[in-house]
């Protein structure tokens, strides 16, 4: 996805956890430990909340690697599949612009915990 905005602000907006549910998937609400940290780093934990037909549907995450100005991923993990790897790979090109690159697929991981019993931590 091309955007219209400095690689920086593009990478301020991907980073605040707060702000995931501004430009993410459709949730509508992000839940975070008491002390979490404003911006992602590896190893934090947060919940994704949608409000589907009076009911709240979440997904565990746990983020796994951040590459600064360059790539943010965590692992997703909700009750109606398999875990995934969302990753988020940031270009600049340019002065003002740039192009992020979204994946999301099937997490494996040898002797990996779930990604919920991470998230209770």
């Amino acid at each position: 996805m091309e955007i219209a905005a400095p690689a920086g602000k593009v990478w301020t907006l991907l980073t605040r956890v707060e702000g995931i549910p501004s430009w993410y998937d459709g949730w509508d609400s992000v839940e975070v430990p008491p002390s979490a940290v404003e911006r992602f780093e590896v190893g934090l934990t947060f919940v994704l909340v949608r409000e589907d037909g009076g009911r709240k549907a979440r997904a565990h995450c746990r983020v796994t690697e951040v590459v600064p100005g360059r790539r943010v991923a965590w692992v997703e993990s909700g009750a109606d599949g398999d875990p995934v790897l969302v990753r988020f790979d940031l270009v600049s090109d340019g002065d003002d612009r740039s192009t992020v690159r979204f994946t999301k697929a099937p997490f494996r991981a040898a002797g990996a915990e779930p990604v919920s019993g991470l998230a209770a931590r």
